[in-house]
């Protein structure tokens, strides 16, 4: 998973990761996706598909952690938008010092923090802001 390799400080593996998300984005049946629904969610697949493609093709770990904030920023929204399977739950996370203290946000399926923005040097620097689905699993 992306955010664990981003956590891992490993660039390798957020390309790998990044990739693997691309093949799965790919596989998204818009069929099943019509009317406004569908001119939102080819708003967000293409920001979705840059900042992957972005993640997949540098070696930087930095600029991969700011490609992933965009890339967080966009599944919030859609998240936001589209909401998840029942019976699921996403914590929507927040580093405030992330980025010269501007502060980020993702999504974890974990409510302890694993932050990406700065793996094992500030590993657990943030707080859970929201619960998105069913706490109970």
């Amino acid at each position: 998973m992306l955010n664990k390799a981003l956590v891992s400080d490993s660039s390798r593996e957020a390309a790998g990761a990044a990739g693997e998300a691309l093949g799965v984005l790919a596989e998204v049946d818009m069929g099943l996706v019509t009317g406004r629904a569908h001119d939102l969610w080819m708003s967000h697949a293409g920001k979705i598909r840059a900042a992957l493609n972005e993640i997949k093709t540098s070696s930087d770990i930095e600029r991969m952690r700011k490609a992933f904030e965009r890339l967080s920023n966009e599944l919030i929204v859609a998240v936001g938008q589209f909401g998840i399977p029942l019976g699921k739950t996403l914590y929507k996370t927040h580093c405030p010092m992330a980025f010269d203290n501007k502060g980020a946000d993702w999504l974890q399926l974990d409510e302890a923090i694993l932050n990406p923005y700065f793996g094992a040097s500030m590993l657990r620097c943030g707080e859970v802001k929201e619960v998105i689905g069913n706490k109970t699993k």
